[in-house]
């Protein structure tokens, strides 16, 4: 597991972070969005500028066994 203070190997490099639900597992890209599922359901992340990326949303909370994997 990556966190914000963990380096990541050669070749690739932290360029930016946005807060998503707990626990993160899936990630889908499309365009300049990304979908991130967690264990509490499913951000949404604007990632056109990916030195700043924002979640601009959250679905499926109320869809999937909290906790579980999405």
């Amino acid at each position: 597991v990556y966190t914000a203070a963990s380096p990541f190997p050669a070749p690739f490099t932290l360029v930016g972070q946005a807060a998503t639900t707990t626990l993160s597992t899936t990630l889908a890209l499309r365009g300049s969005v990304a979908y991130v599922a967690g264990t509490n359901g499913a951000d949404i992340v604007d990632v056109s500028d990916p030195a700043a990326p924002v979640r601009v949303g959250t679905f499926g909370g109320d869809l999937i066994v909290r906790g579980g994997f999405t």
